[in-house]
């Protein structure tokens, strides 16, 4: 009579649980549609960083060719300012020159 007692009570909650499998299988499937919905949105984000990523390296070679090119720029502005002295004192030499012959045009005019 205890086994059939017990063996009731046993059928009584497998019969339970197998009337929860039905929202168990829901939940699993809801469970799985958001797993899918979660994976097709970390494929975009890996998408976009891959796009981010290349427009930032693009971004940083651009920055690498103006570096170089604020270089070449800073060396021709220093030669030409050695250019610009030495024209200058070039100039000043000439001046004193012309002053010279001038003063000696004058001189040989008297």
């Amino acid at each position: 009579e205890l086994e059939l007692e017990v063996s009731s009570e046993l059928a009584k909650e497998l019969e339970n649980l197998r009337s929860q499998l039905p929202k168990c299988d829901e939940a699993i499937a809801v469970a799985k549609s958001q797993v899918e919905g979660a994976q097709s949105k970390l494929d975009e984000c890996r998408e976009i960083k891959e796009k981010l990523s290349s427009e930032l390296e693009g971004q940083r070679e651009l920055i690498r060719q103006c570096s170089k090119e604020i270089e070449n720029f800073v060396k021709e502005q220093k030669a030409a300012e050695k250019v610009i002295s030495s024209s200058g004192i070039m100039l000043k030499e000439l001046n004193h020159k012309l002053t010279k012959l001038n003063k000696e045009a004058n001189d040989a005019k008297q």
